[in-house]
């Protein structure tokens, strides 16, 4: 019996846009259907579009109904994704709601800067395998420096492991090292190796910082670093978080008050990729209880060479959605001293919250936040700061920002970290998106 395709009607200069279901869209300039098995299959100009991710290829095949839904792309691959780019000779995927399975031949991956080769990758929800796999984050032609390896295997937001890796350098293979595993869970830094770092003021020097889980919900970090002409600093903290450990997307110890206050403020911080990684910031499940001690470390709220010393601090963090607002809030009691001066003892509060963005039109998008800070002590101070921000972007690839903050400050600050560095003002920001490479640039102003 003949199969019953259907050939839909296309013209060469406007291809046809069909969509499979919800999540899947594809455009092709020729396109056959077999409606009793509901197989397409689509030729030139094929492009498909599931989610921010898209496909082109040669050829694709998709297999539409429920119980299979998967798709065959042949012949020269190429996804583009918020996260990187992946080129491969053949690729497999199936995009069932929890079954999200896929296969590609002769991969060529850019993510994050850095360029993967593979054999072959087989990815699931719970696994990544990639075989016969280099990478190097070097442009020139031959690199510097590269890495081979048999085989990586990632566990997506748990481990990863790269088995017997060896480093070519200079173009010369040097041998092969033990298999390595390396920490992908969002709970904790995981254990690292020390580090050779540069400060323009102290010269080469040497830092470290770990983290390991106790248990699910338990972790604790670790911090060193040492430098000719400065005290070594050094802190361990132990955290206890209340989040079931399958919801949570953050570190379980609580953010460092002695952080740049505004790191993860999308028009303040080039931290930031997007307006959305604040959003999630803000939105993200905490609630957590530390105990820790910090000496001699460095803040990037203080713009002075000083260092600070806590010899003991409790801090509770609790953070997430509450009600039609997303906020983080930590307390502390610490103790205290700025260099060799008193110690002295207090409380510290701090929060930041925001509505959801607000769409305005097509590409132009509102946003606010208000952040708050107290200190409560010998000597007390305390600030609100309110900023409203719009986004418009033009194109996919370019976005453009613009904000105003105004404050309100009271008291006087026992320490140059207790003070707000721009009570009034303004920022602008443009983000030129290449993929798996961005370019960033915010001007200020006080």
């Amino acid at each position: 019996m003949p199969v019953p395709w259907i050939v839909l009607p296309s013209i060469p200069s406007e291809p046809i846009q069909t969509k499979i279901d919800e999540d899947l869209t594809v455009i092709a300039r020729v396109v056959r259907y077999d409606r009793v098995n509901r197989i397409y299959r689509f030729r030139e100009g094929v492009e498909a579009r599931y989610g921010p991710t898209t496909v082109t290829a040669d050829e694709l095949e998709v297999h539409a109904a429920e119980e299979v839904q998967t798709a065959y792309a042949r012949g020269d691959v190429r996804v583009v994704d918020p996260d990187g780019t992946l080129n491969a000779r053949n690729l497999t995927f199936k995009w069932t709601q929890g079954q999200q399975t896929g296969q590609a031949e002769d991969v060529k991956l850019d993510f994050a800067g850095v360029l993967i080769e593979a054999r072959t990758a087989t990815l699931n929800p719970t696994e990544w395998t990639l075989t016969d796999v280099y990478g190097t984050s070097c442009r020139n032609e031959p690199p510097l420096f590269a890495l081979r390896t048999p085989r990586i295997v990632l566990k997506p937001g748990r481990s990863g492991r790269i088995e017997k890796p060896s480093l070519d350098l200079l173009g010369q293979r040097l041998p092969s090292l033990p298999t390595q595993k390396f920490n992908l869970d969002p709970r904790t830094q995981g254990i690292r190796i020390p580090s050779v770092s540069y400060r323009k003021e102290d010269g080469l020097g040497v830092s470290w910082d770990s983290g390991w889980l106790v248990d699910p919900q338990t972790a604790v970090s670790a911090s060193y670093a040492a430098y000719p002409g400065s005290r070594p600093s050094y802190g361990i903290q132990a955290a206890r978080s209340s989040v079931p450990a399958e919801n949570a997307t953050r570190l379980i110890v609580p953010r460092s008050d002695l952080a740049d206050r505004f790191d993860y403020s999308f028009f303040d911080s080039v931290e930031q990729a997007s307006p959305k990684a604040e959003e999630n910031i803000l939105h993200d499940e905490r609630n957590a209880v530390s105990v820790g001690s910090y000496w001699f470390q460095g803040s990037g709220n203080d713009r002075s060479d000083d260092n600070y010393t806590k010899p003991f601090e409790i801090a509770y963090e609790r953070g997430g959605d509450f009600g039609a607002v997303g906020g983080v809030a930590q307390v502390r009691l610490q103790t205290i001293r700025r260099e060799l001066e008193p110690v002295k003892t207090r409380i510290s509060l701090n929060a930041s919250a925001g509505p959801r963005p607000r769409t305005l039109a097509p590409g132009l998008v509102a946003y606010a936040r208000s952040d708050i800070a107290g200190y409560l002590g010998a000597e007390s101070s305390g600030w609100l700061r309110g900023q409203l921000g719009l986004t418009y972007q033009p194109v996919k690839e370019i976005t453009l920002g613009a904000s105003v903050h105004r404050s309100l400050l009271a008291g006087t600050p026992a320490f140059p970290i207790d003070e707000l560095d721009s009570p009034h003002g303004g920022t602008a920001r443009i983000d030129l998106n290449l993929g798996p490479t961005q370019f960033t640039h915010i001007w200020r102003y006080d």
